[in-house]
């Protein structure tokens, strides 16, 4: 009996599981037991996000910021578990065109003006003096392109909702480190407040990117609490409760590790990110809400208005800020102390970013050289570089000219648009992690004016938002 040729023919993708098959059992079949248990979950997890990319991409909710946790040096650079989760989906990616025969539609979105921005920090390895040390950057935004462009092709609300959900559990946990390090101070000595507390820096080593991460997410937390909040009535009550309680409990406890951190550059934008998030929301959803809670705040404060008081030591903290951005420091002059001498660090890599910049006004000295040329504009008492100029503005301008600022901050309003055409058009949900993306973005932009927040994975969490956030009509049918 002959079979129809139809019937012969095998699949790309079933090709390719074959071979990864037997590839994966010659190398459990060697490795010590432990190990190979270790292999065999992680084998599964693979399988099942080519899959289900979807299952990925939560995953990185986590990686990104646990996986500095575990670092891995390969051809000279750092890689962590995000890297292969990223190559994961990137396959996944693959498959799935390759079975379908035919390239994805591209449609715009945010796609053109972060490919443009892509395309200007690449064309600046023509001006770059260390290709090794433009190349992990470049990297960065090219994972944020796979990601991105992996997420908003889902078209199913339950896996925008949880993965959502797992960007604010991510937050809770590392939240939760936070807490324990604050009040058991658990950490350098050099973190230690008051004698009493320690800076809160989860597993980011330090704490300004710890709260920055923090404040990414906080936001999303809050709009989706608003969110939760607005839809308890209905079927599937207790659910609604529920979800309302996660969301509203992620919310105050991603908010209190960001005090905890006792980074003003993250305080100052969670504030900015917590008013745009209010008024950002169609009105006829969010005044109900505000009207309850704005009643709720004054009745407080009606009865007890020494809860108004600001600490002193909050206010101090915070006046520093002004100070920093008024620039009224003599940094070749001042004395250095205990107390300043984090801010005066900070204003003299802002100095020697300046200087480069003036320099190289056009194309700047390409993407990740500024440690690489930190050295010829420092102020001579700063002569340790920090690895950028704690001002993302300053440290693009400094390292790919006006050119590269200027269609940086055309990327982040590309993405300011889309989004706010999202909180406009889609469902509730699709409403709330608009809104969230939104607040992220102006925590970012707020938090970069004090340093630099594409570190640590932070990037690929602002990547997963701005795609579960942008409409539906941008995903392909599963």
């Amino acid at each position: 009996m002959r079979m129809h040729p139809k019937a012969l023919r095998v699949e790309t993708s079933d090709l390719a599981w074959i071979a990864a098959a037997a590839v994966v059992s010659w190398f459990l079949a060697t490795m010590p037991l432990p190990l190979a248990t270790i292999a065999l979950f992680g084998a599964i997890f693979a399988a099942y996000t080519l899959k289900k990319p979807q299952a990925g991409i939560i995953a990185l909710a986590f990686t990104a910021p646990f996986g500095s946790i575990k670092e891995f040096h390969m051809a000279g650079a750092q890689v962590t578990s995000s890297e292969a989760v990223i190559g994961l989906i990137l396959l996944a990616w693959l498959f799935r065109m390759a079975d379908k025969r035919q390239l994805p539609g591209f449609e715009a979105g945010w796609l053109i003006p972060l490919l443009l921005f892509l395309g200007t920090i690449t064309a600046s390895l023509w001006v770059a003096l260390s290709i090794k040390s433009a190349l992990p950057e470049i990297v960065k935004w090219v994972e944020v392109l796979i990601v991105y462009l992996t997420v908003r092709s889902f078209s199913d609300a339950r896996w925008k909702k949880l993965m959502a959900a797992s960007l604010v559990l991510g937050a809770d946990l590392e939240a939760a480190v936070g807490a324990w390090q604050f009040f058991t101070r658990s950490g350098p000595k050099g973190f230690i407040l008051n004698g009493r507390f320690l800076r809160a820096y989860g597993t980011f080593q330090q704490p300004n990117p710890f709260a920055g991460y923090l404040g990414i997410v906080f936001p999303i937390a809050l709009s989706l609490s608003i969110w939760a909040l607005m839809e308890w009535s209905g079927e599937n009550k207790w659910k609604r409760w529920g979800t309302a309680v996660f969301f509203g409990a992620s919310t105050i406890l991603i908010l209190a590790a960001i005090g905890m951190s006792w980074s003003r550059g993250a305080w100052l934008g969670a504030i900015a990110a917590a008013a745009v998030v209010v008024l950002a929301r169609p009105k006829r959803s969010s005044l109900p809400l505000t009207g309850v809670a704005s009643i709720g705040v004054l009745s407080i404060l009606a009865l007890k208005p020494e809860l108004i008081a600001i600490p002193g030591v909050v206010t101090q903290r915070l006046s520093d800020v002004y100070t920093l951005a008024s620039g009224g420091i003599d940094i070749a002059r001042i004395q250095v102390t205990d107390e300043n001498f984090a801010l005066i660090e900070r204003l003299a890599h802002w100095v020697a970013g300046l200087r480069m910049w003036a320099d190289h006004p056009w194309f700047g000295v390409g993407i990740g050289n500024y440690p690489v040329f930190y050295n010829l504009y420092n102020i001579p008492r700063w002569q340790a570089a920090l690895g950028h100029a704690h001002n993302y503005y300053i440290n693009i301008a400094a390292e790919a000219g006006i050119i590269g600022l200027v269609i940086y901050l055309f990327m982040w309003l590309g993405a300011l648009v889309v989004l706010f055409r999202s909180a406009r058009e889609g469902s509730n949900f699709q409403v709330a992690i608009a809104v969230g993306a939104i607040g992220s973005i102006v925590h970012l932009s707020v938090h970069n004016g004090f340093d630099n927040l594409f570190v640590h994975g932070i990037y690929l969490i602002l990547a997963i938002a701005i795609g579960i956030g942008e409409a539906g009509k941008h995903s392909e049918a599963e």
